[in-house]
């Protein structure tokens, strides 16, 4: 993404991040997701927060 950052919306659903947002700017729009810095928790592998399915 480049160029300054238009539009910011708010995503709305069943999210696993704190924050979940879509920027709009120059070069197009570009979803982004993360956690807030005062929630930081230690990295967990996809097998870890993910059930398996039978």
């Amino acid at each position: 993404m480049t160029g300054a950052v238009r539009q910011a919306a708010t995503v709305v659903g069943r999210m696993t991040s704190g924050i979940t947002s879509v920027l709009e700017a120059g070069s197009g729009s570009v979803f982004v997701k993360g956690v807030p810095a005062d929630h930081l928790q230690p990295p967990r592998s996809a097998a870890t927060r993910t059930r398996t399915v039978p």
